[in-house]
């Protein structure tokens, strides 16, 4: 084994040197090899270079086209030779007459969908590696005619909303027919066709955000939400029929109506405002039956306009813009409040000088309780509405999170997002579906309930108001100061005149209030569920409406009474008699109504009633201020 192992050895040890030698050769076979074929194709491209002229001058463009593919196989080789850039300069000369030569039978192919010779042309340019060239004149033939229909129609005396359903099934129809063309020649036609849609929604002239600006002023302000939404629709309809599912597709059609999301509180708000001037609320010139008439005329019908303003919300924004329609809406009954408020203040006006009767107060009452009445079926009207806002809302919810860019289709759906790049408003989205999420309100209530108070208290002032005016003139009447004679011996045994028309007027409020409480009208409760009157010592249970009033009208009667008793000046025997009956009367009525005089009336009347030597030891403490205006009368 060891003399067979130390032949091996001598063989390998004699044959290395030969091995090595052989390895020489071959590289140097292989480089005389090269250096062959560049001679061949450095001769090769000499021949073709002298022939490509005679092809062009042919016009034999499959000639010209086999010459240069030779010659780009040749360069291919010579890329070491020192020349290697003038020849590739050469090359692409030549490349671009033929491109310039074939152009036209090209274009000529697309235009008239000639499959066999477009797929001649596209081969040529393969060969080139020029397939992005013949991709550009695809592009660019369609595109140039559609542009022109565009054009064409935006000229036109037709709105924009006549035309643009036409131009899109021009675009469809092209779509569909250039797709069974291109399918024949282009390995990736739909991706061809939707860079071909894209060049056309960017170039043209005059472009979609003027066209759209121009029809949705035409109007005014009122009206630019109206219309870009009534555009928007037909162009999401197009979009959803092509199928573009591509961003930079999707935000080409739909960016020129980011300003109007992005803007449409204030767009909402404006129309909202315009509709309700149409609504005519104009009090000019009109009695309170009329005025009363328009509010309830008025108020049944803006449930229409928040409905078209939720759909357009919806249609618009996919319920991204909640925020805004609910400030939109709040801006409408903040405006319908204003009116209302108006009409009150119309209502109970009083000319200066004029006398009026308290029958007028009780028309004024009556008129004033109707539009509280109209305030409760505002405030369940924006109640329910808010529920509706809530639930449109939530049903969108899985599609406003789940879409990934100012603009994608989700599920079918086109969903929005313009305000992902400003960050108040898309916080406030956040926020109001987190307030859906919990359940809380979307829409505030807070002017109606302000109207509702506000109301109340009007209503309140006018039964009171002829109290107020009778009281006024109270102190200074002459039967305080009048002495009884031997011979008037019915002295004070009526009350006065002006107390028992106050007694009656009190009396007269269960009947004033009856029509409004006897119908059980929801509406009407769930205004006054809201409010309180003066001096309201309304138990827990607050059911009775009426005895709510009738507590709270008389506690201001008697704090006008006691303050007109106390400006009385003097007081003769006589006049405290007759007070003294006056008061018991007053009680006698409360009574009747079930209403416990105040502790000023009862401390009064007890003042008036004692010895007037026992009134300096009275001490009533808070009351002293009473005490020692009842001293100062009877002094």
């Amino acid at each position: 084994m060891a003399l067979v192992k130390q032949d091996i050895e001598t063989v390998e040890k004699n044959t290395a040197q030969s091995m090595q030698l052989l390895v020489e050769l071959d590289s140097i076979k292989g480089r005389m090899e090269a250096t062959s074929a560049a001679l061949q194709e450095a001769d090769n491209w000499t021949t073709l270079s002298a022939d490509i002229e005679a092809a062009f001058e042919a016009e034999d463009i499959k000639k010209v086209s086999s010459t240069l593919l030779g010659m780009q196989r040749s360069l291919m080789v010579l890329s070491d030779v020192p020349d290697y850039a003038q020849r590739q300069a050469k090359l692409d000369t030549l490349q671009n007459r033929l491109e310039a030569l074939i152009a036209p039978r090209l274009l000529a192919a697309f235009n008239t969908h000639n499959a066999e010779a477009a797929k001649e042309c596209v081969v040529i340019f393969q060969d080139m590696k020029r397939q992005s060239s013949i991709q550009s004149y695809y592009i660019r033939c369609n595109k140039n005619k559609l542009n022109e229909v565009w054009s064409s129609m935006a000229q036109s005396e037709q709105p924009l909303p006549q035309w643009l359903p036409l131009y899109h099934d021009q675009l469809l129809a092209v779509w569909k027919r250039e797709l069974a063309f291109c399918s024949h020649i282009f390995p990736a036609a739909e991706e061809l066709l939707r860079s071909l849609l894209l060049s056309v929604l960017t170039s043209r002239q005059p472009s979609m955000h003027e066209c759209l600006q121009t029809y949705a002023a035409e109007q005014g302000a009122a009206h630019t939400l109206e219309r870009a939404v009534e555009v928007y629709l037909l162009t999401r309809s197009f979009v959803l029929n092509i199928n573009m599912d591509t961003t930079a597709l999707l935000q080409a059609a739909i960016e020129p109506f980011a300003h109007y999301q992005l803007d449409y509180a204030a767009l909402q708000t404006e129309t909202l405002l315009h509709w309700l001037r149409q609504l005519d609320l104009d009090f000019e010139a009109c009695g309170p039956d009329h005025i009363v008439a328009k509010v309830k005329e008025a108020v049944p019908r803006l449930p229409t306009g928040l409905q078209r303003a939720l759909q357009a919300c919806d249609d618009f924004t996919c319920m991204r813009n909640s925020t805004g329609l609910a400030e939109a809406v709040q801006n409408l009954y903040l405006d319908v409040c204003l009116t209302v408020r108006d009409a009150s203040r119309r209502i109970t006006a009083v000319a200066p000088g004029r006398t009026v009767e308290d029958e007028e107060y009780w028309e004024q009452f009556q008129a004033v309780f109707q539009l509280l009445q109209q305030c409760g079926i505002m405030l369940e009207q924006a109640s329910s509405f808010g529920d509706e806002v809530r639930q449109r809302l939530l049903a969108r919810r899985d599609l406003l999170q789940r879409s990934n860019s100012s603009v994608s289709i989700v599920d079918g759906e086109l969903v929005t997002d313009f305000i992902r790049s400003h960050a108040a408003a898309r916080e406030a989205c956040a926020a109001c579906l987190e307030r859906a999420v919990r359940g809380e309100a979307l829409i505030s209530l807070a002017c109606l309930e302000d109207l509702g108070s506000a109301l109340h208290q009007t209503a309140y002032d006018a039964v009171l108001s002829p109290v107020a005016t009778r009281l006024r003139a109270t102190p200074q009447l002459p039967i305080w100061t009048q002495e009884s004679s031997a011979d008037d011996v019915n002295f004070s045994l009526s009350p006065s005149m002006h107390i028992t028309k106050i007694g009656e007027h009190l009396l007269t409020l269960p009947q004033q209030l009856d029509p409004f409480l006897a119908q059980g009208d929801e509406h009407f409760a769930r205004a006054m569920a809201s409010c309180t009157l003066p001096f309201d010592a309304t138990p827990e249970d607050r059911e009775s409406v009426a005895d709510c009033w009738l507590s709270g009208v008389a506690q201001g009667i008697m704090k006008l009474y006691v303050n007109s008793i106390v400006a009385i000046p003097r007081l003769s025997s006589a006049g405290e008699k007759q007070l003294c009956k006056d008061i018991d009367y007053l009680c006698n009525v409360l009574s009747a109504v079930d209403v416990t005089p105040s502790p000023d009336l009862l401390l009064a009347n007890r003042l008036l009633s004692i010895p007037r030597t026992e009134l300096a030891d009275i001490n009533e403490g808070d009351n002293e201020q009473l005490a020692r205006a009842v001293q100062r009368m009877r002094s």
